[in-house]
């Protein structure tokens, strides 16, 4: 299978955060080995730029990263390291500028020519511009979004994460050339606690669509189909960002909606049917069963290939999850149908009508 402008740092490997933490390069292990059973040849991309991370994140936050030894536990508190969901680990710096790296390699291609760019190991949406947050130190969306405005002057950012894409959002509040588009488990209810649809930003930009706990499959897709397509419909974006989260996945430890790998793809078949220049990014999930083969999905979707119905025999042995899609959905699918209805309602009165 040929993809072109896959990147991957074998560093990105070494992004984690300690044995017992939930974020385990495992994920990403695990989805090389698939590509590689699938042929898709990965490219190491050359190291990012200082100058390039000092757009998004500022000079001090950037220095604590370099150097956490030098700095003690008050400093890393201030910028969210050192306990909690970012503790310090070795090779930090060198592994989240790996990650970065892919990046902004990925959107370089899409700004020269490329349909498309991947960096599945990034996604990492939370980081702010001088603090960590939610496991992600570096915001690699961010700086993607960045690149893509150097061409572009409408650029969209679309998040399918569990979590509500904070740190893309607030880093971009004030800019009209970017639209955040977020569908999340309401931040009541979930981790960081943001994401309503009434949180628009000065400028209109930030849409939000929050599900309740327990939301069903068909709930879900409702949701990103009335609340984000209109939104982009009505923005006209000139290239995409997308950050593929998994962690909607019924099967996920970390939340409780429970989406389906079918209604999760159709979103990613959604946008692929935008005719326009995308960034594809990876983005949380927690379950090693479901990540792998819902990112290798996503792609082959964005690929315009079909999804076959079994992984490689060794590997769906090996992992007990024989097949891409769910063979059964063992939820509602129309749960929290009518809250979603609701966020739309609200949305199409009050904010789509707003989006430049």
């Amino acid at each position: 299978m040929a993809v072109d402008h896959f990147y991957f740092h074998p560093l990105t490997e070494e992004y984690e955060f300690g044995p017992k933490h939930p974020l385990r390069p495992e994920r990403l292990r695990r989805t090389r080995r698939l590509l590689s059973e699938l042929g898709v040849a990965l490219i190491q991309p050359e190291e990012a730029l200082l100058s390039k991370i000092q757009k998004v994140h500022s000079e001090d936050y950037i220095e604590v990263v370099r150097t956490p030894s030098k700095f003690g536990w008050e400093r890393l508190a201030k910028h969210g390291l050192g306990s909690g969901d970012c503790p310090v680990f070795p090779r930090m710096f060198e592994s989240t500028l790996a990650y970065c790296s892919c990046a902004i390699a990925a959107a370089k291609a899409v700004v020269t020519g490329a349909p498309r760019g991947y960096n599945i190991a990034g996604g990492l949406h939370h980081a702010f511009r001088s603090r960590a947050a939610g496991f992600c130190i570096f915001n690699d969306p961010a700086l993607a979004i960045n690149e893509l405005l150097a061409r572009w002057d409408r650029v969209a950012y679309v998040d399918i994460d569990v979590h509500h894409g904070d740190g893309v959002q607030k880093i971009f509040e004030d800019d009209p050339r970017v639209l955040c588009c977020s569908i999340h488990q309401d931040g009541r209810t979930l981790f960081p606690g943001t994401g309503s649809p009434a949180e628009t930003g000065p400028l209109f930009n930030g849409i939000n669509v929050i599900c309740p706990p327990e939301t069903g499959a068909a709930a879900w897709l409702y949701g990103f189909r009335e609340g984000i397509l209109p939104a982009l419909e009505r923005f006209q974006p000139q290239a995409l960002v997308i950050q593929h989260g998994t962690d909607s996945h019924f099967d996920d430890p970390l939340a409780r909606v429970r989406n389906t790998v079918q209604s999760w793809l159709a979103a990613v078949s959604d946008l692929r049917r935008m005719d326009l220049p995308k960034v594809i990014l990876g983005g949380g999930g927690y379950r090693l069963e479901c990540v792998p083969r819902m990112w290798v999905a996503a792609i082959l979707t964005h690929e315009g290939l079909k999804v076959p119905e079994f992984l490689p025999e060794t590997l769906g042995q090996e992992w007990g999850t024989p097949t891409f899609l769910d063979r059964e959905n063992p939820y509602d699918p129309n749960v929290g149908q009518r809250e979603i209805e609701s966020v739309v309602n609200y949305l199409r009165e009050f904010v789509h009508p707003k989006v430049a």
